[in-house]
């Protein structure tokens, strides 16, 4: 596996062919008034869809900018591309500078798992057919861990000698792409609680969360497949909600 580490701005300078950028204030504006009319602050919460260990949480306040651009687009609970439908909360591939090069010289070559980047899509809103974009967290490989990422109270940097080899981070760092840099869908499996009892997934599988804020690695805690999938369920009835406020 090539050791590559994707910084914040790598990561948007290379997906962002694009207007859309997200801020991350702390705390929700107090309301303003304009020309007499009530200015809406377009700040919301993005739930973080998994339990993790201790009372730490990855929830994070968030908005994009242009405000007015992005809410005015269509929501939509899925996007199709080159036949495959991708729904929201599926993983995706997502195709970079790297696997770019590599299709150039060969056109035929099919990307390697590990060269592509993976995100969970969290949102999606398109002005047309020409015009789509996904909201997405990004899952992070163990050679992308920044230095001093907290694990515990040690400070570690890139991959450590537990990780599997095809193991993810899932992270709540967020990013807007164009879903033309899709290359297809990603089976990712959550390895964790109940599940370590378990033999370790074959496939693409993640079991820890990276804190993109503070740069630290959380332990998933213990429970149910069934809880996990309600809180998620949960999650995007409330997203759906707010596509439509």
């Amino acid at each position: 596996m090539g050791v590559r580490k994707r910084s914040r701005s790598e990561s948007q300078r290379q997906v962002q062919d694009h207007p859309f950028q997200i801020t991350y204030p702390k705390t929700i504006p107090k309301p303003t008034v304009k020309d007499g009319r009530p200015v809406r602050r377009r700040v919301r919460m993005q739930s973080f869809p998994f339990t993790c260990s201790g009372t730490h949480s990855l929830d994070l306040l968030h908005s994009v900018k242009p405000t007015d651009t992005w809410y005015n687009m269509t929501s939509y609970k899925s996007f199709v591309l080159s036949g495959v439908k991708h729904k929201l909360g599926d993983f995706i591939f997502l195709a970079n500078e790297q696997t770019i090069k590599r299709r150039k010289v060969d056109e035929d070559q099919t990307p390697q798992e590990d060269e592509e980047w993976v995100a969970r899509v969290l949102e999606v809103r398109a002005s047309d057919a020409n015009h789509v974009y996904a909201r997405v967290h990004w899952m992070y490989r163990p050679e992308e861990l920044p230095p001093g990422t907290l694990d515990g109270d040690k400070k570690i940097q890139g991959r450590q000698p537990y990780h599997g080899e095809k193991e993810l981070i899932m992270s709540n760092h967020m990013d807007i792409v164009d879903v033309l840099s899709v290359s297809g869908p990603a089976e990712v499996k959550c390895w964790g609680g109940e599940e370590e009892d378990k033999e370790t997934p074959e496939g693409l599988f993640w079991h820890q969360a990276f804190d993109w804020r503070s740069s630290r690695l959380l332990s998933l805690d213990r429970i149910s497949y069934v809880t996990r999938n309600q809180v998620f369920q949960k999650n995007i009835t409330k997203l759906e909600k707010l596509s439509t406020s």
